[in-house]
């Protein structure tokens, strides 16, 4: 039994899918007919297109989680990356990482970094003695041609010092990364606390949860560091 049409068409009409013949020679003809129309071409490269677009969207979410796309490119030569409202770009950043590499210097200050590189090594902030075993790694691994990428073990120092760079991004690009907690980070008896906050906070975001982070200016009420709301 063949579905009713709302709207027939003549047996010497055009056939409605296209194909330019008469309906009673193309789809009228009670026979298949396996000829795709221009219409159809269309339609069947448009659904590729979103496939492969949906394909790109699953890997990013695999490999960032739900939080905002990491916004970075190659233009004329530099690198630019996206944090929030704020564009960063540079001519030596080859990658993503490069780009961490120089956020987590602005985030804490190259005053106080250089600083505490001038103590001596058992005196250095943790933060510091993770960099000096970055940097001796990148000696190590160095290419013998300057400016080309190379891959190379991942380490524990390398880890722990990208992974804490990639949190104060993902928490500057998806929330609010408070002077507060810059602060706290920096302060050798608060920063085992601080770098727990900010650990979970960075997976609340990498899960899809909006964060609000409480305002933790006045001492004399107590509250949790942040908000995190599922979306819908």
């Amino acid at each position: 039994m063949r579905p009713r049409r709302k709207n027939k068409v003549g047996r010497n009409g055009a056939c409605p899918c296209g194909s330019g013949q008469k309906f009673k020679r193309c789809h009228g003809s009670g026979s298949i007919d396996f000829r795709v129309s221009p219409a159809a071409s269309i339609d069947q490269d448009l659904q590729h297109l979103i496939q492969q677009f949906e394909a790109r969207e699953l890997q990013r979410q695999q490999q960032q989680g739900l939080g905002r796309p990491i916004a970075s490119a190659l233009f004329q030569g530099h690198r630019f990356v996206a944090v929030r409202g704020r564009l960063h770009f540079s001519k030596g950043w080859k990658t993503f990482h490069d780009f961490l590499m120089h956020y987590i210097k602005i985030v804490l200050g190259e005053a106080w970094g250089t600083s505490e590189l001038r103590k001596p090594e058992a005196d250095r902030h943790p933060i510091l003695r993770w960099y000096g075993l970055v940097c001796k790694y990148q000696r190590d691994h160095a290419s013998e041609v300057a400016g080309t990428i190379r891959t190379a073990p991942m380490t524990g120092a390398i880890e722990v010092y990208l992974g804490l760079a990639y949190t104060l991004y993902l928490l500057a690009h998806n929330a609010e990364l408070q002077d507060r907690m810059i602060k706290r980070l920096k302060d050798r008896s608060n920063f085992l606390g601080a770098y727990y906050e900010t650990y979970v906070a960075a997976a609340f975001i990498k899960a899809g949860f909006d964060l609000a982070l409480e305002d933790e200016s006045d001492p004399s009420q107590s509250h949790c560091e942040f908000v995190a709301t599922s979306q819908p």
